[in-house]
C-alpha cells in the first residue's frame, strides 16, 4: 500500500463555492489546462511535479488531499495510476471558514493563510478590487481577534483577481486560527522541576 500526498490547483473561478475543486480533477479523465497536480511520496519527495505553464499558483484554487493506494506501485507509475486508475483518497473540507463582511463573501482556504473572496451576489469586483479587498479582509481580521482571540499579525501579500473577475485569492502572513495555536506543538512550553 502506498499513502501519496496529492496537492492539486484548479483554475480560479466561482464554482468552488458549489462543488469542491477535487471533484473537478478527479471526474476527468486525465488533466485538462484548467488543472494541475504534484505528487509527493511518503518521504516528502516529488513524484510529479506541477507542469501547467498556464495555469499559475497565482490565479488558481491550491488544495490537497491523501491518496491511498492498494498496491505497492513504483513512483513511476503512480501519476498514472490516479489519473486512470483506482485509489482512494482522503476527503477534507478546502474551506476551514467562511464568513460574511457587508456585501463580500470570504473563504478561509485549507492552505494556511489563503483567501478567497467573493461579492455577496457573485458579480464581477470593480476595477479598484484590491482596495475594496483589502479593506474587507482588514475588518475580518478585526472581528475574529475580537470574537475569538488567538495569536495573529496578518498582512496582506498579494491580491490577485481570477480571469472571471469573480473571485480574488488574497494571500497572506501572519495569520494564526486559535485552534491552530492551541495544537502546535512548538508553542507548548513544558518544565521539568528539579526534585
Amino acid at each position: 500500500m502506498r499513502v501519496i500526498q496529492l496537492n492539486y490547483r484548479v483554475k480560479l473561478n466561482k464554482d468552488f463555492i458549489f462543488k469542491h475543486p477535487l471533484f473537478y480533477l478527479i471526474e476527468r479523465d486525465g488533466l485538462t489546462k484548467d488543472c494541475d497536480i504534484q505528487l509527493l511520496d511518503e518521504k516528502g519527495e516529488i513524484i510529479a511535479d506541477f507542469e501547467n505553464a498556464s495555469l499559475r499558483l497565482e490565479d488558481s484554487f491550491e488544495g490537497r488531499t491523501t491518496l491511498y493506494l492498494a498496491d505497492d506501485l513504483p513512483n513511476s507509475s503512480i501519476k498514472n495510476e490516479f489519473l486512470y486508475g483506482t485509489s482512494d483518497m482522503y476527503y477534507r473540507p478546502f474551506i476551514v471558514n467562511s464568513s460574511k463582511v457587508f456585501n463580500f463573501s470570504i473563504y478561509e482556504g485549507e492552505i494556511g493563510n489563503t483567501f478567497y473572496i467573493t461579492r455577496g451576489d457573485l458579480q464581477e469586483f470593480s476595477s479598484d478590487y484590491s482596495l475594496e479587498v483589502a479593506n474587507v479582509l482588514r475588518i475580518y481580521f478585526e472581528y475574529y481577534l475580537l470574537f475569538y482571540g488567538g495569536v495573529m499579525n496578518p498582512e496582506i501579500i498579494n491580491i490577485t483577481l481570477s480571469e472571471d473577475k469573480k473571485v480574488c485569492k488574497v494571500k497572506t502572513r501572519g495569520f494564526y486560527r486559535l485552534d491552530d495555536v492551541n495544537l502546535d506543538s512548538f508553542n507548548k512550553l513544558n518544565r521539568i522541576l528539579p526534585s
